[in-house]
């Protein structure tokens, strides 16, 4: 599996997302805030990346 690292406002962001036969998946991390999460979507028609952008929001 490939992690993908960005910076944005100033935090580092390990990803990685992803799909197969109808499912959606996400995963970040953000070591310095401590914070993970783990996204699995059975509903291919959602927009799972601004799911788990609210997600880190309502966490942070």
């Amino acid at each position: 599996m490939n992690q993908f690292i960005t910076e944005k406002d100033g935090v580092k962001i390990i990803h990685h997302s992803g799909g197969w036969l109808g499912t959606i998946t996400n995963y970040e991390r953000i070591p310095e805030k401590q914070y993970s999460s783990i996204v699995f979507c059975n509903d291919t028609s959602l927009d799972i990346a601004k799911l788990v952008t609210e997600l880190r929001k309502q966490v942070l």
